[in-house]
């Protein structure tokens, strides 16, 4: 079917099966419908001009199609159309419309839209809203060097990877890589399966990457959990870094500078943490990865203040117990009131905790708890290794605590 080089005023094609269908070069004047067209064969819309209202809403193309250099200047609505094969956008251009139809607002839909090949944007021009609302994408989708004059959202949009493709061949799975956002742009609620891609990106200061679930991104390049039981019973083995691991730590730096040039501290933070957690799965076994780990389990990198209060008041309460059960041990000392013993022990380990406050030694706030202790059983190796191990382990712990604090309310 070819229709090349011809010019339409307000067509309609709504519920027709159209085979290797060209429209190349064609221009549409007045409203143009193609809702629930079923393409077959390969589609050509390359450099076609559509001067009104176009819709392709429930379309669904079954093999390349191809927009290249095409011209939308009024509404452009792609709403829950079906991509099969490839969808090639690249130069196309997105102008805002002058008398939106039917109170419509201005711009271009793609909402529920669903690609299941390769989808690509690169270098096209929205000068208005456009919007990829609950849009699917099952394999690549490149936004290369694309302009968002308008508001830009993809809220509840999916990257993804098809079942049946391998990773070799989609190795980056959404890519905005010199891309300019000239207005508001949501990724609330997106999923990503691989780390997006943002290098040389221009995002506007209303950006919002609220309600991302980074914890499935991670699943792309983190050890499952058979692995690392294996990597630790295996001792000897010299775990290999996790595949994609290298472009994952350079995506999440990149995406924690462009956060941090924003002044948006939540987000940069939520990147730091991505990336520390992928050099960690880098590393391996080792001395850094532990701590990385133990940072992590103990304050999520400075960010969790329950978890940091939890961990400081923890070894506190442990500690305790240790020194109750060494003070009372063998249960038979009469003259011991447990009550008293209990609390002499909590408040001897929260001293031991700050021993640089010396609120147990002599004269301190805290002498007399100790001296409970003492009135039962006199110091023993026990009682000196917790309060040993407390004194280094106290100080670290309340660190977290401030660090916590002051990443949080950005303190000093």
């Amino acid at each position: 079917m070819d229709f090349a080089d011809q010019h339409f005023e307000d067509a309609s094609f709504s519920g027709r099966i159209l085979y290797n269908a060209s429209f190349r070069n064609c221009t549409f004047d007045g409203t143009t419908k193609f809702q629930g067209v079923t393409f077959i064969g390969i589609t050509e819309f390359a450099d076609a001009t559509f001067e009104g209202v176009v819709r392709f809403d429930d379309a669904t193309f079954l093999n390349t199609t191809y927009f290249k250099n095409a011209v939308f200047k009024n509404i452009a609505v792609f709403d829950r159309s079906t991509f099969k094969y490839a969808a090639y956008f690249q130069d196309a251009e997105f102008q805002p419309a002058d008398d939106p139809e039917n109170g419509t607002e201005p711009g271009t839909g793609f909402s529920n839209a669903k690609f299941e090949n390769e989808a690509r944007f690169d270098n096209s021009t929205f000068h208005s809203l456009v919007h990829f609302n609950d849009a699917t994408f099952l394999a690549f989708a490149g936004f290369e060097a694309t302009t968002f004059m308008g508001d830009a959202s993809f809220e509840r949009s999916t990257f993804s990877r098809q079942a049946g493709f391998s990773l070799a061949a989609f190795k980056k799975i959404a890519t905005f890589n010199n891309a300019l956002f000239r207005a508001s742009t949501s990724f609330n609620q997106t999923q990503f399966t691989q780390p997006p891609r943002f290098f040389e990106t221009q995002l506007h200061e209303d950006t919002d990457f609220e309600n991302v679930d980074w914890r499935m991104t991670e699943s792309f390049y983190a050890p499952s959990w058979w692995q690392s039981v294996w990597e630790f019973v295996a001792l000897l083995r010299t775990p290999s870094p996790p595949s994609g691991i290298d472009s994952a730590i350079r995506a999440w730096d990149r995406l924690a500078l462009i956060m941090s040039r924003l002044e948006k501290f939540h987000e940069r933070h939520t990147f730091h943490r991505l990336r520390m957690r992928a050099h960690r799965w880098k590393e391996g076994r080792g001395l850094l990865s532990l701590s990385n780990g133990l940072f992590d389990r103990s304050s999520d990198y400075g960010w969790s203040v329950p978890r940091a209060l939890l961990v400081w008041l923890g070894h506190i309460i442990l500690g305790a117990l240790v020194l109750f059960i060494d003070a009372s041990y063998p249960f038979s000392c009469a003259s011991c009131q447990w009550e008293h013993l209990a609390g002499g022990a909590v408040l001897t380990s929260f001293a031991n905790a700050h021993a640089f406050l010396g609120l147990a030694s002599e004269g301190g706030y805290l002498e007399g708890a100790r001296a409970t202790l003492n009135s039962c059983k006199p110091d023993g190796w026990i009682r000196n290794a917790v309060g040993t191990v407390q004194a280094v382990l106290g100080p670290i712990t309340l660190f977290l605590v401030l660090l916590t604090l002051r990443n949080r309310f950005r303190l000093g």
